[in-house]
């Protein structure tokens, strides 16, 4: 393993999603509820478990996926009946969902029913500090929210007290809340953050001032 590599290794082992992946054991099935349709939480989660069937589901029309998944269907999650059956996953993600939704806990029941004994939920959500930061123009017509009402989606932030009752609620033992940000990731970002004026890319300014501030927070939750 070269230097570059070990230094790779130890800045990823501070990510919030290599803390799932260290409390996962051979997952079978993992589906990304919101997958997005990129899927990168499934893409980081298949790196390291190669064997794993990862599942998608999200609003997104099949033909506009760019993900390699081993099945995907559409689904709105404000439609809180899933088309899966009962403890079929080792480990369901969460990210930059339950923002969006009125009503967050009637999907709380219905991860709970997915989740296998032993399983895992990753839920992640922007942090109630979103609310104040300032919603720049920079690269404004390509989107991305900086404050977290720059997208007019967006229902409620979260506290980690209010991420912790969530994962409470729907039924799930809370194994870790903590905001998502990386300090090993800092003088990267700082590069990023150059970068990305240079370059007018709004979208790589906001993800390394998202790391740095610690726009998110994430939740673990097991079943019992």
């Amino acid at each position: 393993m070269t230097i570059r590599s070990k230094l790779a290794e130890w800045i990823r082992a501070s990510d919030s999603l290599e803390v799932l992946c260290r409390n996962l054991n051979r997952p079978e099935r993992v589906v990304d509820l919101g997958c997005g349709k990129f899927a990168t939480a499934l893409a980081y989660l298949k790196a390291r478990f190669p064997d794993t069937a990862t599942y998608g589901l999200d609003i997104i029309p099949a033909e506009r996926m760019q993900a390699n998944l081993d099945d995907y269907r559409e689904h709105d999650l404000n439609c809180p009946l899933l088309p899966y059956e009962a403890e079929m996953f080792d480990a369901i993600v969460l990210r930059h969902v339950i923002e969006h939704l009125a009503q967050p806990l009637r999907l709380g029941s219905e991860i709970n029913r997915l989740l296998k004994r032993g399983g895992l939920l990753y839920v992640e959500a922007p942090n109630f500090t979103s609310m104040f930061l300032p919603s720049f123009e920079f690269g404004i017509e390509q989107g991305g929210p900086f404050n977290f009402w720059d997208d007019p989606h967006h229902v409620r932030p979260y506290t980690r007290r209010s991420l912790w009752s969530f994962i409470e609620l729907s039924g799930l033992h809370v194994e870790r809340v903590s905001l998502t940000r990386n300090w090993r990731r800092a003088p990267q970002n700082l590069i990023e953050i150059g970068r990305g004026f240079c370059r007018s890319d709004r979208n790589t300014v906001i993800s390394a001032l998202w790391n740095l501030y610690g726009w998110c927070v994430f939740g673990i939750g097991r079943k019992s």
